[in-house]
């Protein structure tokens, strides 16, 4: 199972630089840190192989019961034959939080679904 298609990838990446900033750390006194500067840097591709490389189950239990949650890696190839050939030369990585899932239900499908939502991924189909 993987995902193919059109999609746009947005991300976060620390440039190196910081900011100072002041925060209150209570009873009004404050103090100054340092803030890492982000850049958000935009990758069109136009066509990427996704596949999720690992799933990684947790379940936490609080006063209304029993969460389930899957914490989801996945890599982005230009092909399925980039994949097959180094499974470390992907052009993208990054995770998603699959929050109360399903047990009864395939966890690879709905993993692939999920990530079919994120924005910009919406154009990407099952193959």
């Amino acid at each position: 199972m993987a995902l193919i298609g059109r999609c746009t990838y947005t991300k976060k990446f620390p440039t190196g630089e910081y900011t100072t900033e002041t925060i209150e750390v209570g009873d009004g006194e404050t103090q100054e840190v340092e803030i890492p500067v982000m850049e958000v840097r935009t990758e069109e591709y136009e066509e990427l192989y996704i596949i999720v490389k690992q799933i990684t189950q947790y379940q936490n239990y609080d006063q209304d019961g029993k969460h389930i949650a899957a914490h989801v890696q996945f890599a982005g190839y230009l092909t399925a034959d980039h994949r097959d050939l180094d499974q470390e030369g992907h052009v993208l990585w990054d995770y998603v939080v699959l929050s109360d899932y399903n047990v009864d239900e395939n966890i690879y499908t709905q993993c692939y679904n999920h990530i079919k939502t994120i924005n910009g991924f919406e154009n990407l189909i099952d193959c």
